[in-house]
């Protein structure tokens, strides 16, 4: 079953800059032990867990520009898809990238993911910060800003090339990459956790709050 709804809002704003918003929502029938592939060009992705056999994807879009035309159009030209195939779950998202800045005051998107606690996902934004609550799979994320997971199990690669991560891990334990070109890495664990780190740094500092042995 596949429900999909709508909704386009325009509200009022200053003279010289108008103001549109849009959402869209995609549901899916979906079991545990699927997988959630997103590749987007612009905006944020969020992922969060619940208990139901089904997959909820929302975008929110806003756009800020010298005409209500001309938000239209950048709308228009913002093409998001979203699909399932099987047990795969699929958002893609293209952009129109020459935007002139003087009349394209702001354009933000964000993708908002609810999938089964035991959900694998291979995530990629080029522009903006990726968060993931509660997932229980093997997950690869790749964002330019930034990132946040929370309360993970399962596998996890993790690159940004411009930003921090930030890692709430819970047991039991797997393999974790972790890279950033220019950034903090943070790992939150359980103090009494038996891990193997490898640490590598090519320009900083490392620090470590937990008991070293060996």
């Amino acid at each position: 079953m596949r429900i999909t709804c709508f909704v386009f809002l325009c509200l009022a704003a200053a003279p010289i800059h108008a103001l549109t918003q849009d959402e869209m929502r995609e549901e899916f029938e979906a079991v545990a032990g699927g997988r959630l592939v997103a590749d987007v060009e612009d905006g944020d992705i969020e992922i969060v867990t619940h208990d139901k056999e089904k997959v909820i994807v929302e975008v929110f879009r806003k756009v800020r520009a010298a005409s209500d035309d001309l938000e239209r159009r950048l709308l228009k030209s913002h093409r998001v898809r979203i699909s399932q195939d099987g047990s795969e779950v699929r958002i893609r998202a293209r952009s129109w990238r020459d935007r002139d800045p003087i009349e394209v005051r702001e354009f933000s998107v964000r993708f908002v993911v609810t999938v089964p606690q035991r959900f694998s996902a291979r995530l990629r934004t080029s522009d903006g910060d990726i968060h993931v609550r509660g997932l229980e799979g093997s997950s690869t994320h790749a964002a330019p800003t930034g990132n946040r997971l929370e309360g993970l199990r399962g596998r996890i690669r993790i690159e940004t090339s411009d930003g921090d991560i930030t890692v709430v891990l819970s047991a039991p334990y797997e393999d974790c990459d972790l890279q950033t070109s220019d950034g903090d890495i943070d790992i939150l664990i359980d103090n009494t956790a038996a891990l193997t780190i490898d640490f590598r740094v090519s320009d900083g500092d490392i620090n470590v709050g937990l008991p070293i042995l060996g």
